[in-house]
Formats: structure tokens, sequence, C-alpha cells
């Protein structure tokens, strides 16, 4: 079966490199900086990591901590009240668990993702059937895209609101000890909370976009391994017809012999 040059030539060096693209913005995953830096400064890529892991912690676990206390400071009042402060702060918290767990876990992980780009098959053997693991990745990387832009839309639009309402409030209402409103806490209080929806939505999103990821490239290769059983069985039924054929023609050769 010809086999196309396009197919032939996939390669690809890290199949979740867009999903680790999206965790490097927001501090989920160390950035290679050693890369872009000389050989005597390489020990300023663990420092760089852990400034910017620090950064979105800062992010998260400010909003997470004002919410806490606008929670306590309306406390006592309408569960209409507080609901809000309780819902974003349950949501910052979680969030503040998630970029922990995987700035924690990143030395995992990207001994996971090594044996998975070092393990798994790009192609198949060329055969009868032949297939990739191209539309698999393609797949994965689409699936992540929509869902962590669907993701992300649903809580940036909460950011965006002040801005097209023409309003001077903050995208998470909350308490502080200060006059919020007044140059330049607002500036600094609003772009930290447009930081921070951002991380809620690529953090949460990411979870779901990570593990759809691998159980895509996984099924790919479960594809792979079956066109291989179906060339394989193809092989073994020409190689018995082929046997038959034989026992047939030499059957025939001792019939004419014998008379």
């Amino acid at each position: 079966m010809a086999v196309d040059q396009s197919e032939k030539s996939f390669y690809c060096e890290n199949y979740l490199n867009v999903q680790i693209t999206y965790m490097q913005v927001v501090g989920m995953y160390p950035i290679d900086y050693a890369k872009y830096l000389p050989r005597r400064l390489f020990f300023l890529s663990e420092i760089l990591n852990r400034m910017y892991f620090g950064f979105w912690q800062l992010i998260c676990i400010h909003i997470a901590v004002v919410q806490i206390a606008s929670v306590y400071v309306n406390w006592g009042k309408s569960l209409d009240d507080i609901s809000q402060y309780l819902n974003t702060s349950l949501i910052y918290v979680f969030t503040y668990y998630i970029i922990l767990y995987f700035q924690g876990r990143c030395r995992t992980h990207a001994k996971l993702i090594n044996y998975l780009n070092e393990n798994f098959k790009s192609r198949s053997a060329p055969g009868i059937t032949y297939v990739t693991l191209e539309p698999a990745y393609k797949a994965a990387n689409k699936f992540t895209h929509i869902w962590l832009v669907c993701c992300t839309f649903g809580t940036l639009h909460w950011a965006f609101a002040p801005i097209l309402t023409g309003t001077r409030v903050l995208p998470l209402n909350a308490w502080y000890p200060f006059d919020a409103l007044a140059s330049p806490q607002y500036e600094i209080i609003y772009i930290c909370q447009f930081l921070g929806q951002i991380l809620v939505g690529i953090g949460y999103g990411i979870v779901g976009g990570m593990l759809m990821s691998k159980i895509t490239l996984l099924n790919g290769q479960y594809d792979m391994l079956f066109c291989q059983f179906k060339e394989l069985r193809e092989h073994s039924y020409d190689s018995s017809r082929e046997s038959h054929r034989g026992f047939k023609e030499t059957a025939r050769k001792n019939r004419q012999n014998q008379r």
C-alpha cells in the first residue's frame, strides 16, 4: 500500500507542547531559561522560575484572602450578600491548590511527559493499513485550544464588565482595608484581578485539557496497535494460503510420479 509522504514525515518532539505552553503562561510548569543563557548563568533558570511561580501564587492567594475576609466582614448578613464571596473564595482556594500541586510535582510530571515522548510511536509500520499519531495530536491540540479559550473567556467576562459598562468598579467585589477605588490602588487591584481570572480559566481548564490530550494520544497508540495486529493477521493469512498452495502442488506432483 502506498504511503503518503506527509504522513511518513510526521514527527513531533513533544506531543504535549501546546498544553505545556498554557501551563507555563500561568506558572504551572517551569520554563527552560537555560537555553537562552550562557552556561555560567544556568543557575538563573531555577531562580527565575521560582520568582515566576511566586508571582502567580501571590496573585491567587491575594484574591483568596480578600474574598475570605469579605465573608468574615459580611458574616451575619443574608446568604445572598455573602454567597458571591463564598463562591469566589472557594474557587481561588482550589485554584491555589491546583497551581501548588503542579508546581510541586513539576519534576514528576516532566518525567511522565518525557516517557510519553520517548515511548509513543509516531507511526505504524507500512502495510495493508497505515496510520500515524498526527490526527490524534491535532485533535488533542484543537480540543485544548477550544476548551481553554472557552474557559478563559468565561472568567474574563467579569474583568471586561467594568470597561464595557464604563463604571469604576472592580471585576470581583471584595473588602479591602483601604479605598480600593482610588488611584493607583484601583489600577493595581484591577490588573491583579484580571490576571487572577486568567489563572482561574487556564488553571481549571488545563486539568481537563491535559487529561483529555493524554487520553487522545493513548487512543492513537491503540489505533496503531490495532493496525499492527491487522497487518499481522493478513500476513499470517497470506502465509497460510501460500503454504496450502505449496502443499497442494506437492501432492499433485506426488500423484503424477506414482502414475
